[in-house]
């Protein structure tokens, strides 16, 4: 619910100063314990045998989600926005590469 509200807030208030700080509180309140708790979810599901399987799956599904949240966003953001994509790799420093 809170981060229903928070995103609503973000939404109406987003040049709001107040609102805007006021809003990431709430939504670090909201979301910040959502991977503990689905941890401890998994693991008491899991129970002992199967715990060993769960957590690391668990945790590859999780950052793919957040990988894939900003993929996602960052190809949106360049579309609406009308900005060409970066060509990173193709100007990098051959030393960095190599690092």
């Amino acid at each position: 619910m809170g981060f229903a509200l928070a995103s609503i807030a973000l939404w109406v208030g987003g040049t709001s100063a107040p609102i805007v700080y006021t809003v990431v509180v709430l939504w670090g309140l909201t979301f910040g314990s959502a991977a503990t708790l689905l941890q401890t979810a998994q693991a008491n599901a899991s129970g002992e045998e199967g715990v060993d399987i769960a957590m690391p799956i668990n945790t590859t599904v999780w950052n793919l989600a957040i990988a894939g949240g900003g993929i996602l966003s960052s190809n949106t953001r360049l579309s609406v926005w009308n900005i060409q994509k970066l060509k990173v790799i193709k100007n990098a420093n051959p030393v960095w590469l190599a690092a």
